[in-house]
């Protein structure tokens, strides 16, 4: 009768794929994990600890050993316990340095090596002439362009007709408060707005509520000014991308 059964030593992908791959050939799965077999150390060697981590399996019913650590080291220190223990065990060891497999090989008949990097490198290399598909798994929505177009963006007008509007209330203020002329009063308000501060006309000896007035202009302004300058950059950076 032949033996349905099969010991899978390892965690990972790997793992996970042989225990699916040998569950859909009806073989019963016993699974250890390789820091199972090793946690019993304490005084014991490596070798006596992991015999006693596979105490209670029947390596002689097993139709084939998987040792599919990530780990070269821990596969050949399996692979050796294992064979000191049950010589004629079949076994399928993952080794990524392939240097010891003929010498273990040659030494154990029942050994085979495998490097799973070597078994996956002509399937990555052959994707480079298999041509790439997408479809989508759903229907996307159309875009109505029609209504994007009629919906245009006016917050930057809106600033800039109520800056223009400040800076119009300023000039007709200064205009009067301060005697001014309407092209000095413009020009003391584009100057103020500007933060350049000549200094050619201050409000130094201008009343509290004239002074309040300049330092609601600048502080206005300055809204407005960062305000549309972060728009429109945006507005650039988004229409270009």
């Amino acid at each position: 009768m032949p033996r349905k059964s099969v010991l899978i030593i390892g965690t990972g992908h790997l793992a996970y794929r042989v225990r699916k791959l040998a569950r859909d050939r009806s073989y019963e799965i016993v699974q250890v994990t390789s820091d199972a077999l090793r946690s019993h150390t304490g005084d014991t060697s490596v070798f006596d600890a992991i015999a006693h981590g596979i105490h209670g399996i029947d390596l002689r019913a097993l139709a084939m050993t998987f040792l599919v650590d990530d780990h070269d080291e821990r596969n050949f220190e399996l692979l050796i316990a294992l064979v000191s223990i049950e010589s004629t065990l079949p076994i399928v060891a993952s080794f990524f340095n392939e240097n010891i497999a003929p010498h273990l090989q040659a030494a154990h008949p029942n050994v085979r090596i495998l490097n799973p990097a070597k078994l996956a490198a002509p399937t990555f290399v052959a994707a480079m002439d298999t041509p790439v598909t997408h479809t989508l798994r759903y229907v996307p929505a159309p875009i109505d362009k029609e209504r994007l177009a009629r919906r245009p963006d006016n917050l930057i007008p809106s600033l800039m007709a109520a800056f223009g509007t400040l800076i119009a209330l300023a000039v007709a203020y200064f205009h009067v408060r301060l005697q001014l002329s309407w092209l000095d009063a413009l020009y003391f308000v584009v100057v103020t707005v500007a933060t350049v501060g000549y200094g050619d006309i201050t409000l130094l000896n201008a009343p509290p509520v004239t002074k309040v007035a300049g330092i609601a202009l600048i502080l206005g302004s300055t809204v407005f000014i960062w305000m549309i300058f972060s728009l429109t950059v945006d507005n650039i950076i988004k229409r270009r991308v």
